[in-house]
């Protein structure tokens, strides 16, 4: 069901959180911890889908797989779907990527380009020690030739999937001052997440979900719409998805299934 503002339709979605928190005191366990649903209805006119990296290339063969399924069968119909019902989309494909579109917002506000929480840099640490050089190089991780390569390849094939490329009327942002920017202007509020990977720039990018969160934002995880770039002991059962997504909904936002946010929407 959808109401109708003078602002235009709000749809009806039940996201849900996960509760630490039990209804005695007797009951104060990590087992008895759950899952909660709520019932909102998110106004269309302040809600915004964030696409992070959602590339048609990736260095990890299998992870390549689960992210190319994702992209077709998911994705590109929500993408499709908001863009009917008029929700804004907006692609987060990693700041390299995004200053080579003709959308990317940065082209008229360059001066956006700062981070949420700048950090006052000092003498301490030491250069060195950042770069892992000189009398700190042994702190270094591994590399090897293969890793060179890797980067050439990631510099010329990450590029927005041919599904989801922007279209007229979406916008493109490389950082989190640039996606803040526009969603004040636009006086957005939710911001739906899909793309990848929930274990790293869902967490670490300044556009990401914790550090739009802690911007006063609400962040709502599409959580069949992104994976984790798994281990070797958990890539069969996906666990790093899982969990990557369970820490989302334990702290930093709410989340939904993609078929429920399109149903949502094709009821307005």
């Amino acid at each position: 069901m959808t109401t109708k503002s003078n602002s235009g339709p709000s749809p009806l979605i039940h996201p849900r959180y996960y509760s630490f928190l039990a209804d005695r005191e007797e009951d104060s366990f990590e087992k008895n911890a759950r899952y909660v649903e709520l019932e909102w209805r998110v106004p269309v006119h302040q809600s915004a889908l964030v696409l992070v990296d959602v590339w048609g290339w990736h260095y990890l063969k299998d992870t390549r797989e689960r992210v190319e399924q994702i992209t077709r069968e998911r994705i590109a119909p929500v993408v499709a779907a908001c863009r009917r019902a008029g929700v804004r989309v907006i692609h987060a494909p990693a700041p390299r990527v995004a200053k080579t579109s003709p959308h990317w917002v940065g082209r008229t506000a360059p001066e956006t380009a700062a981070s949420l929480f700048p950090i006052p840099r000092s003498q301490w640490p030491p250069q060195a020690f950042l770069e892992r050089s000189g009398e700190y190089a042994a702190y270094a991780r591994q590399k090897t030739p293969f890793s060179k390569q890797l980067a050439d390849e990631s510099a010329t094939k990450c590029d927005f999937h041919p599904l989801v490329l922007p279209e007229e009327g979406d916008a493109v942002v490389a950082t989190g001052v640039e996606l803040r920017s526009l969603l004040e202007k636009e006086q957005r509020l939710f911001v739906f997440y899909a793309g990848f990977h929930n274990n790293a720039c869902y967490l670490s990018r300044d556009y990401g979900i914790i550090s739009m969160q802690a911007a006063g934002y609400q962040p709502i995880l599409l959580r069949d719409c992104t994976t984790a770039m798994e281990s070797a002991t958990s890539q069969v059962a996906g666990l790093q998805t899982e969990g990557a997504n369970l820490l989302i909904e334990m702290f930093f936002g709410v989340s939904i299934d993609s078929a429920d946010w399109i149903s949502a929407l094709s009821k307005g």
